[in-house]
């Protein structure tokens, strides 16, 4: 049997991924409270709430028409929401988007609304009023109503590039807090580097169909190498594509052969990357976003900003975080898991370095993004402003490429956190009264230190 923890992942990731699971849930629920409110009607026979058997039957048949129809439009509403967010933005945000509970139990509520309508709404015999059965399907109609609402409220907000890329830097936040709880000590060297074997004894391939690896069981992985006085290192990284026959674990210093299949079923796969183990793929959604806004068939600058500060905000969230939690010991220090891990520079890379190469001529994307750097240069431990420095550099030497009018050079090189407008440089500003003329006292008018440009 797999592993209790990875097979409640598989199983979470699966009803989340899918549409039909939560609408069953209330087709099966609808049927079960048709069956017992015609018991109820049956059992009370002398409740009327007033209703004529005429009235009744009217009433039912208008509700169960109407919901029918009002079914179709939701359905219509949800599926071109979904076709202009994956083509406006990035179509790996279809998924994102259709995993949202709410879009789910509207269409488990509209279902279960009509189906439930149409159980309870037996054809009155004369003098029989179903007064139950109405009460519940216009209390069904009301609900319906209610979740339409909130329906257009998320639609609205899948289509809106704040919304988006504020629900995938929430969910980046919660991965990242999650899988890097402790926090640096102080400027301590880094740990030391991941123990590669020279040879393994045992080497596991993937076997079945290629796909995406979206998540591993460490829990299971060590249990497994204490069990044994193994060491087992994993070869492919979380989000990783593998193919069928493609090394999995090398194992080495094992007491005695570990079955494959046990490896195996420690790795969950999926056909594209999620964000529950991989923190990496919700800077990989933002950065596409802000790749596609500064395309020339686009140019949408100002969506690309907002992608950039949910991207800082992630960054800083990692600032400070310990990154290395590639290797699992035992409590006498001995090495039972090794695991690829990202390191600072690679978030770094992928979070800041598509957006400075397609973005630096644009006077918004470079002032944001030194906002950016500058930010991290102060957040970041010694060991780690290296890698900020150089972005830094690389900024400058872009953005003197783009901008040779020493001017509006100097202009794009001043950070900005809502890119253009909350930090305005002008070497002189003319007050409104004409004459005078003085310099922006919060942002200073020359490049920082050390910086050096070729005007030619």
């Amino acid at each position: 049997m797999p592993v209790p923890s990875l097979v409640w992942f598989r199983f979470r990731l699966y009803t989340r991924s899918s549409l039909w699971v939560v609408p069953v849930l209330f087709v099966i629920a609808s049927i079960i409270l048709g069956y017992f409110s015609r018991k109820i009607d049956e059992a009370f026979p002398d409740v009327t709430l007033g209703l004529s058997t005429d009235g009744a039957r009217a009433i039912l048949e208008t509700i169960a028409t109407g919901m029918l129809t009002f079914t179709g439009v939701v359905f219509s509403v949800v599926l071109l929401a979904v076709q202009f967010g994956s083509s406006a933005f990035s179509p790996r945000l279809l998924r994102t988007l259709y995993r949202r509970a709410t879009i789910k139990v509207a269409f488990g509520t509209f279902l279960f609304s009509l189906i439930a309508i149409g159980k309870v709404s037996p054809e009155p015999s004369p003098g029989f009023v179903p007064a139950i059965s109405v009460a519940i399907s216009i209390a069904l109609v009301l609900a319906s109503l209610l979740m339409f609402v909130m329906l257009l409220s998320t639609v609205a907000s899948s289509l809106r590039a704040a919304g988006i890329v504020r629900s995938i830097g929430r969910e980046g936040r919660r991965v990242i807090a999650e899988m890097y709880p402790d926090r640096l000590e102080g400027d301590a060297p880094p740990r030391e580097p991941r123990p590669v074997a020279a040879n393994w004894a045992q080497t596991v391939s993937h076997k079945g169909e290629p796909g995406v690896i979206v998540a591993i069981d460490r829990r299971a992985l060590a249990a497994t190498a204490r069990r044994t006085g193994a060491t087992i290192e994993m070869i492919p990284a979380v989000g990783d594509f593998v193919k069928t026959g493609e090394p999995l674990f090398g194992v080495s210093g094992a007491q005695r052969q570990i079955r494959n299949r046990l490896l195996r079923r420690a790795v969950a796969y999926d056909d594209e990357r999620t964000v529950e183990q991989d923190p990496k793929f919700a800077f990989r959604l933002l950065v596409d976003i802000a790749n596609k806004g500064l395309s020339p068939a686009i140019n949408d600058p100002t969506t690309a900003v907002q992608a950039i500060d949910q991207v800082d905000s992630l960054l800083t969230q990692l600032a400070d975080r310990e990154l290395d939690v590639s290797i699992t010991r035992d409590h006498d220090g001995r090495v039972l898991l090794v695991v690829p891990a990202p390191r600072w520079q690679d978030f770094l890379e992928l979070g800041v370095g598509e957006p400075l190469r397609y973005g630096a001529g644009s006077l918004q994307i470079s002032r944001r993004l030194r906002a950016l750097l500058d930010g991290l240069l102060a957040a970041v431990p010694t060991r780690r402003r290296d890698t900020v420095e150089e972005l830094l550099t690389r900024l400058d030497h872009s953005v003197a490429r783009s901008f040779p009018d020493p001017d509006e050079r100097a202009f794009a090189l001043q950070p900005d956190r809502q890119g253009t407008g909350s930090a305005t440089l002008e070497l002189a500003t003319r007050e409104d009264d004409g004459g005078t003329h003085s310099s922006h006292p919060s942002t200073p008018s020359q490049p920082r230190e050390g910086q050096r440009f070729d005007a030619k």
